[in-house]
């Protein structure tokens, strides 16, 4: 029997889906929506900010015993990215 080892069970997989709402009044800014999916889970919730997925994200690492220091670098990480 194969017994997986802790890097996979430690591994999580998210599907971010995104996209931009055009506004009904010209003089209004675009928004974006979306939603995150947890892979194993299968558990989804909409997303209107890159906070709405670092929580998303955070909950599920730290279920799994993810240090929070950990997920501290992958929230800078996610976060200088959004910001390019």
């Amino acid at each position: 029997m194969d017994v997986p080892d802790r890097a996979e069970h430690r591994t999580q997989s998210f599907v971010v889906r995104i996209w931009i709402e055009e506004p009904a009044k010209p003089d209004r800014g675009a928004t974006w929506r979306g939603h995150i999916t947890h892979v194993q889970s299968g558990a989804r919730r909409s997303i209107d900010s890159v906070v709405d997925i670092l929580r998303f994200i955070v909950v599920h690492l730290e279920a799994v015993g993810i240090r929070r220091s950990v997920v501290d670098k992958i929230r800078l990480a996610v976060l200088r990215v959004w910001h390019r």
